[in-house]
């Protein structure tokens, strides 16, 4: 199996842990900007109902100018399909047309007997639109002299203002703004990827190769690596532990020379020995042999004088 170097191995764990940030960031970030949004465009729907609240007090004052209230009511930037709907209570005092039909829609009757505004994100797909439903009741107030206008209880519903408010553009902002978010977060991770790369060549890599050729120079020239050349202790430590091991090295090879000049001039007297003991024995035999010639003519003589 081949191995990785550094880099390979580091490029790997970095984007596989970052990717796991980014996605969790990308996750915190993205849920974080719709809760956000959606208060955003729920404080805008709720100022807007409070803006036609106060309108509709006024109107109250001077029943004429229905029509311009409701125009300026339209006029309030991204109000679509504004409806304003008078409870039984009204029209039956008023003498006015009734708008059961109306008060019958779920979310109507429901605002209607909770007396409690209501707000709700709609879609419509259609025009491909993001609104704010936001359905109002006008309820009779004794500070403001409701009851006794309209003749009813304090606290009785007067009516109910039902109308959308566009926020669109709160919602194509926050998709910009995460996306700016997600840039600028790529941009850092490839600093600090970058940076990291820096770091590994920098302190590690070039380093090590250098560490490299210096155990080889060392061990070819017996000469100690410098030290101050290395910047991590790490490393230094390393460079110190082969000083260590050369010098072990080099006095073993000094041994070896020492034991093998032995070993040469062992050799070289158990040469002369051999020599000598050599030279001994051959003339040991020299006269060994001149001893038995002699001992033979002695012998002949010997014989020559019996045999006479």
């Amino acid at each position: 199996m081949q191995k990785q170097s550094i880099k390979t191995i580091t490029l790997k764990r970095l984007i596989a842990a970052s990717s796991l940030i980014v996605v969790a960031l990308i996750l915190l970030i993205a849920y974080n900007f719709k809760q956000l949004t959606f208060s955003a465009m729920l404080d805008k729907g709720k100022t807007v109902a409070q803006v036609v609240e106060v309108g509709l007090t006024f109107h109250m004052s001077d029943p004429s100018n229905k029509e311009r209230f409701k125009n300026k009511i339209k006029a309030i930037p991204n109000i679509t399909d504004l409806r304003i709907i008078r409870s039984e209570v009204v029209s039956q005092k008023m003498k006015l047309a009734s708008h059961k039909e109306l008060l019958a829609e779920p979310v109507i009757n429901q605002v209607l007997n909770s007396k409690e505004q209501n707000f709700e994100f709609v879609s419509d797909d259609k025009n491909g639109l993001d609104m704010i439903r936001a359905t109002i009741p006008f309820i009779a107030k004794t500070e403001k002299q409701c009851p006794i206008c309209h003749q009813v209880e304090d606290g009785t519903v007067l009516g109910i203002v039902d109308f959308y408010f566009d926020v669109s553009q709160y919602k194509n902002q926050s998709l910009i703004n995460i996306a700016l978010i997600l840039f600028v977060l790529s941009g850092i991770l490839l600093i600090i990827l970058f940076i990291i790369f820096r770091v590994i060549d920098q302190h590690i890599k070039s380093p090590l190769d250098m560490l490299m050729n210096e155990t080889q120079n060392s061990y070819e020239t017996h000469k100690p690596i410098k030290l101050e050349d290395f910047e991590s202790i790490e490393l230094e430590d390393v460079a110190s532990q082969v000083n260590l091991f050369n010098q072990k090295v080099v006095r073993k090879n000094i041994e070896l020379k020492k034991t093998n000049l032995q070993l040469l001039d062992l050799n070289e007297n158990l040469e002369n020995i051999v020599t000598q003991r050599t030279l001994e024995l051959e003339t040991a035999k020299d006269e060994l042999q001149q001893l038995l010639s002699k001992l033979k003519s002695s012998i002949e003589y010997a014989s020559i004088i019996q045999s006479s």
